[in-house]
């Protein structure tokens, strides 16, 4: 992530505003000044926003549509700051799905010439200067003293006096090493000065940014009195103009009075005007008030209506909890194919074998050629189940030779009539009925499918806009949230073609989480898992209590003893003979 934010003819990057670094831009008093900061490699969940110290700007922002260059998304805001703005504004670069949510962010302070601060800096750097230049001098003249010192004692051992010449070195010594002192001493007040001058520095940052934070409170009052003020302007016209009325009426009374001499017939028409105006008044009062009363009426039905929705509701969810337990917790039906049957005896519910006395009898069976949303049918009561917060897991199964559980499920050309998009349409349409002030129904999904070769063996792998390349246990992937119909389309059919681009089929899954709020709070949460499975085995494997699994297995079998789950079996037949015993074998076995 690089963040930088620019005015024309100026750059300015993150990484010289992180810290301690000062990045002051000085604005012309005369001029607007338009700052723009950029985002690359953003996610589709970052925005970038601007604060003027802690309160975020939300005027006089331009938002550039994101353009892509090659992989990186690059995001932009511009903000077009008044010419006698000054202060610190803060340019963040904040993604909302991110655990960290602080982001990036590039600091601007904007000064005008001659200000505050820039005096502030200036009397400290001159300040500085004057300390360095006094120690420049006063190192000069110490070594200057010490040069002249050794020259002198050089030139005294070769005189004969050398006893006196020694004493008066000495002496020369002793005024060195006092002035050495001193100088040291100078140095150190020089040092405790440049401290001080930071220490106050720092204090008048403090004062700068306390004193811009008054400022905006005080534009904030003086705007708000502005306001204050022109509605009182507003209202002392409205008086004038009544005033400047009723002047009027008297001068018309005045008039009147002395065209006609009937003074008391023009002030009684007057007053009868004038009680006309009373009356209607009065009964615009009236009419107002009853207006208020059918408005309180009509709120008052609304809300008694959403109560009875909810009541209505729960009548229904009652229905639909009885429904599901007159099933059994795990429910068998099978789906023929055209050509499937050859040399099998149906008899209603259930399939006798020629040349064979085995009958498989099953629940349910559906005629050959059903339709998709036929077979949904069956599968919408287990979708309310998980509306309503229960466990839901539905399984089409079959074997790897043919693959009408996949178009079951995932659908051909005509993909909308499938399973999968009717469940979720299905959501999203009781979620809209649901949804009233107080509640509301948040959709969570899982599109996965397992790779089982070689080198990936049992590896989940999902769409590639979730983030995630593949994981071994179907527990830890993340979920994604659904704000809508159109995004959770847009990952299904990234599923759908990840699973469809190779020659070899993979076995698959997608899983809803439908989160069920009240007043904000999460009441209920259900689930419905999907599968469509390519391998009878896997389907058997499930509903086996022993046994070593693989972790897909474990997964579904997770699901299926879970106190409150409901589970449906879609066993899809097709022409191959040893196919549909593989296929009728395990699906007896379940039931």
């Amino acid at each position: 992530m690089f963040v930088s934010a620019s005015i024309p003819g100026f750059s300015l990057g993150i990484d010289l505003c992180d810290g301690d670094a000062s990045c002051v831009i000085q604005i012309q008093p005369s001029k607007s000044t338009k700052l723009t900061c950029t985002a690359t490699d953003a996610s589709p969940s970052m925005e970038l926003k601007w604060f003027n110290g802690s309160s975020e700007i939300t005027e006089g922002i331009e938002n550039k549509s994101p353009v892509m260059t090659g992989t990186s998304r690059i995001i932009s805001a511009t903000l077009y700051v008044a010419p006698e703005c000054t202060g610190s504004l803060i340019c963040q670069a904040v993604d909302h799905n991110a655990k960290d949510v602080s982001g990036r962010f590039a600091l601007v302070q904007l000064q005008l010439p001659g200000s505050a601060i820039k005096e502030a800096s200036t009397g400290w750097m001159v300040t500085a200067i004057i300390s360095l230049v006094t120690c420049i001098v006063l190192i000069a003249v110490l070594a200057f003293i010490i040069v002249k010192s050794r020259k002198t004692k050089r030139k005294d051992k070769s005189k004969p006096e050398e006893g006196e010449k020694l004493m008066e070195v000495n002496d020369k010594d002793k005024e060195i090493n006092v002035k050495q002192g001193k100088m040291e001493e100078l140095t150190t007040k020089v040092n405790d000065r440049d401290n001080e001058i930071k220490v106050k520095q720092g204090k008048i940052d403090e004062l700068t940014a306390e004193t811009q934070i008054k400022d905006n409170e005080l534009q904030v009052k003086v705007r708000e009195l502005t306001k204050l003020q022109e509605e009182v302007i507003k209202k002392d016209n409205e008086i004038k103009n009544n005033v400047e009325e009723i002047y009027q009426l008297k001068a018309a009374i005045q008039s009147k009075d002395n065209e006609t001499g009937n003074k008391d017939e023009e002030l009684s028409r007057l007053k009868a005007v004038i009680k006309s105006k009373d009356e209607d008044l009065s009964r615009f009062k009236t009419h107002e008030q009853e207006s208020l009363d059918k408005l309180k009426k009509v709120k008052s039905d609304e809300e008694q209506i959403k109560i009875n929705f909810r009541k209505l509701e729960n009548s229904e969810r009652s229905f639909r909890e009885k429904k599901m337990d007159d099933l059994e917790n795990i429910y068998v039906t099978v789906i023929p194919k055209g050509g499937s049957l050859v040399g099998i005896k149906r008899d209603g519910n259930s399939f006798t074998l020629k040349h064979s006395s085995t009958m498989y009898r099953f629940p349910h069976i559906f005629s050959i050629g059903a339709a998709a949303r036929e077979i949904y049918e069956k599968v919408n009561c287990y979708v309310e189940n998980a509306i309503d917060g229960g466990d839901s897991l539905v399984i089409a199964f079959g074997t790897s030779r043919s693959n009408p559980q996949f178009t079951t499920m995932y659908g051909d050309t005509e993909w909308k009539n499938a399973i999968l998009p009717l469940t979720y349409k299905k959501i999203f349409e009781r979620a809209n009925q649901i949804k009233t002030r107080k509640y509301s129904v948040n959709l969570r999904s899982r599109f996965a499918h397992v790779l089982e070769d070689e080198n990936n063996k049992g590896t989940s792998k999902v769409p590639e806009s979730t983030f995630v390349d593949g994981c071994k246990d179907p527990m830890t992937m993340p979920s994604t949230e659904s704000k809508d119909e159109n995004s959770i389309e847009r990952l299904f059919i990234e599923h759908r073609e990840s699973i469809t681009k190779g020659g070899s089929k993979h076995n698959c899954y997608v899983q809803y989480f439908i989160d069920t709020e009240e007043d904000h709070k999460t009441m209920t949460t259900g689930t419905i898992t999907l599968v469509t499975l390519f391998e009878a085995r896997v389907a058997k494997a499930t509903f086996e209590k022993e046994g070593l699994k693989s972790p897909l297995e474990q997964f579904l079998a997770d699901i299926a003893y879970k106190a409150n789950s409901r589970c449906l079996l879609l066993a899809h037949l097709n022409e191959d003979k040893d196919d549909v015993k593989e296929v009728l074998k395990v699906a007896k076995t379940v039931c």
